[in-house]
């Protein structure tokens, strides 16, 4: 429903809703505020495929696409290859406009805190392994958060959300304030998984192509 600010949550509260699923696009500090001035629970993104454009607002499908991303049918054109050009001149190319993932792990005890009450993981024709495996590390984190647990985020569970689904690394997304300039993975804008060799250590920065 792209609700973006507090007042688009007071309007589904005025509704009946008991429960406002937030845009991507926002960052803690609009979370946290909308969190504290209404009367309905909050559910935010948490982990999975960003958008380039606003949340639900995107007519980049239904043009290049034909199939509209508001709807639920988004054909993902900001997975093309592009070409910047400006007056003849390219001044780059490649996947432009495909976003990197977000992994906000390192934010959930602050989304918590906010009162957030349900958290969204984008799961659409992911594999049952992805859901399985980012459903568990989440679980781990908000139940550490939950018991007052010592909140130190392993090198492992990175790996294995690394493993399950990444494009180019992950992400925090518009969670900060400053603009991301990590937010875009322009070389590939699929899965690339973490290489493993024969000894079948990991290497997180090594990624195949």
């Amino acid at each position: 429903m792209t609700i973006h600010n507090l007042e688009g949550v007071k309007a589904a509260e005025k509704l009946g809703f008991s429960r406002a699923v937030l845009a991507r696009e926002l960052n803690l500090n609009e979370i946290r505020e909308i969190c504290s001035n209404s009367n309905i629970e909050i559910e935010a993104f948490v982990h999975g495929a960003l958008c380039m454009s606003y949340s639900g607002r995107c007519l980049f499908s239904s043009m290049i696409g034909g199939r509209s991303g508001n709807r639920g049918k988004c054909a993902q054109p900001c997975r093309l290859p592009y070409e910047l050009v400006c007056e003849n001149k390219t001044l780059d190319k490649g996947y432009l406009l495909s976003p990197r993932d977000l992994c906000s792990l390192e934010y959930l005890p602050e989304l918590v805190k906010a009162g957030v009450k349900s958290f969204k993981i984008e799961g659409r024709m992911k594999t049952p392994e992805y859901v399985a495996t980012v459903t568990r590390i989440y679980r781990k984190y908000l139940d550490k958060i939950l018991n007052n647990d010592s909140y130190i985020i392993e090198e492992q569970d990175k790996k294995d959300l690394m493993q399950v689904f990444n494009r180019g690394g992950f992400s925090t997304g518009h969670l900060d304030e400053n603009s991301n300039k990590n937010l875009v993975f322009k070389e590939k804008p699929n899965n690339m998984r973490i290489a493993y060799w024969k000894n079948k250590a990991i290497y997180p920065c090594q990624i195949l192509y």
